[in-house]
């Protein structure tokens, strides 16, 4: 819990009898302060340099470098080294290490990215838990909800299909699973975008249900900024479970780091959703 709770009476000096609204005031700030989601989060924003990582949490708050300890941050400055390290409220720096015990790879974390600390009393150090993908390593992003889009055709990044990449070469397994409100359903446009300097190695679409040669999707492009890209025609079904869907493979090489996304919009704009349900994924293969 990263909350402060402040405010609370103190009763050591206090000559009775006491008024009852005092400790009603206190049960109600703790109350308060536990019902707030917000402060259950061990999340904390990175002021060091690059590969020695700064973090102080509030000043009421007693942290100490104990086994199992959790710690979410947002790191200022992308890894370039294989032993980056943690300094959390001044107590020492502590290496940051896999899951195995590994070493990280240059890169395992990305300028702006959130990641997952857990402090391993064993070896003392932080154990990063998500770490950038690194060469032959796997990502997997599942839609844990549907999307749904009305009113545009402007494509925008999907909330849940989009990774971090860093400099390398990739492969990219891509299942969308596309659907409309009604019977009047306005389609889907689809693009793959990444934010950054890339080269397209090659990409494949297979398609779902209908005619292997019905024209769902024209045809599939990479590029550096969403715009008018491939599209699904209107008639792609209007329920999660009606059996349409997209796949998508390739390969991308990036020569800078930057954010691979799904991005999608309607097709023509209406108030009838086009939705990307959830189960769709992406899976990332890190090659070089």
């Amino acid at each position: 819990m990263a909350g402060n709770v402040s405010g609370l009476h103190v009763f050591t000096a206090d000559v009775g009898p006491e008024a009852l609204s005092l400790l009603d005031g206190n049960y109600s700030a703790l109350v308060t302060a536990l019902n707030t989601l917000a402060n259950f989060s061990n999340y904390y924003v990175d002021t060091g340099g690059t590969n020695a990582l700064v973090v102080t949490t509030i000043g009421s708050q007693v942290f100490s470098y104990v086994d199992g300890v959790v710690l979410e941050i947002k790191v200022a400055n992308s890894s370039t080294v294989a032993a980056p390290t943690l300094n959390v409220n001044g107590l020492g720096t502590r290496p940051i290490i896999n899951t195995d015990g590994s070493s990280l790879l240059s890169g395992a974390m990305l300028a702006g990215g959130r990641y997952h600390f857990i402090y391993n009393a064993d070896v003392a150090s932080f154990v990063l838990q998500n770490p950038t993908i690194g060469i032959g390593a796997q990502v997997v992003k599942v839609k844990p909800l549907t999307t749904s889009r009305s009113n545009t055709t402007t494509m925008t990044d999907d909330p849940d299909l989009l990774v971090a990449l860093f400099a390398g070469t990739y492969e990219f397994d891509l299942f969308i699973n596309p659907y409309g409100t009604t019977t009047t359903t306005q389609g889907v446009q689809i693009n793959l975008n990444f934010n950054n300097t890339f080269t397209t190695n090659y990409i494949q679409l297979l398609q779902g249900q209908g005619s292997p040669t019905a024209p769902y999707v024209t045809s599939l492009n990479v590029q550096t900024a969403a715009g008018n890209g491939p599209f699904v025609p209107a008639a792609f079904g209007t329920s999660a479970t009606g059996g349409f869907f997209i796949r998508m493979e390739g390969m991308i090489t990036t020569t800078a780091t930057g954010l691979f996304a799904l991005a999608w919009a309607q097709n023509s704009s209406n108030a009838n959703a086009t939705n990307i349900g959830l189960g769709s994924y992406m899976k990332i293969t890190r090659l070089a």
